[in-house]
């Protein structure tokens, strides 16, 4: 590497690491705030901040007034999830969730007048279980004359042996 660009490969790694000491585990911290903890200048906190999000070291979330930062993988989970979250957290749709609790197998608490459902964390695994395997049945050559042809034929030890 030449002499210029170990020179210009310092700040930006320094930079960085500056950046990423000032960010709490919990709660995110807003722009300003990390601008002014660090020192730094606009556009070197811009370079560092975008360096560590694409290293997925640094999450981010614009709000109204202003981009909240926050370490990867630190955010703890929240206690309780609207039916929205829990869908997500579940990865299926609101309309499936309504659906778990109208059938009774995820329990949700009203919040307030307008009857906004909260899930507790603790409660949104509840409805997982695994599938019966017990009705099914192991299928052989004897039972099915296509399983037969296949399964039992002059390339039979071959088939073993890989």
């Amino acid at each position: 590497m030449p002499p210029d660009d170990a020179q210009q490969f310092r700040p930006t790694v320094v930079n960085r690491r500056q950046v990423l000491e000032h960010i709490p585990d919990d709660p995110a911290v807003g722009y300003r705030e990390l601008r002014r903890k660090t020192g730094l200048t606009g556009f070197d906190l811009d370079e560092a901040l975008a360096e560590l999000e694409n290293l997925g070291v640094v999450n981010s979330k614009k709000t109204a007034n202003e981009v909240l930062y926050w370490k990867a993988g630190s955010v703890p989970e929240k206690e309780w999830y609207s039916v929205e979250d829990a869908a997500k957290y579940l990865s299926v749709s609101k309309r499936t969730v309504q659906q778990l609790i109208r059938d009774g197998e995820m329990v949700a608490y009203r919040v307030g007048r307008g009857g906004h459902r909260r899930i507790r964390r603790t409660d949104l695994d509840g409805p997982m279980h695994r599938e019966d395997h017990s009705g099914l049945v192991e299928l052989g050559g004897a039972e099915d004359p296509v399983l037969s042809e296949l399964w039992d034929n002059e390339k039979d030890a071959e088939y073993d042996r890989i």
